[in-house]
């Protein structure tokens, strides 16, 4: 019992965790790539909708992730 629990825990705190770091990921490419060359959005088909979801909740979601992964982190060791 306790094994599948524990196995559950480390699950939710690696996907939280890698979340983190894609959401970090497309946040530092938005800030480098995107913001001095906004013609790019221009040549990808979700481009402005991708933009607006980033700029809407995309450090919440980076922030709110992470912050699970360390909570999780904190129980599991």
């Amino acid at each position: 019992m306790r094994g599948t629990v524990m196995n559950r825990l480390i699950a939710i705190e690696r996907f939280c965790l890698w979340g983190h770091v894609v959401s970090m990921a497309f946040g530092l490419a938005g800030l480098l790539w995107v913001m001095p060359h906004p013609e790019f959005l221009d040549s990808v088909p979700a481009g402005p909708l991708m933009f607006r979801w980033s700029m809407a909740g995309g450090g919440v979601v980076y922030i709110v992730l992470g912050a699970i992964a360390w909570g999780y982190t904190a129980i599991v060791c």
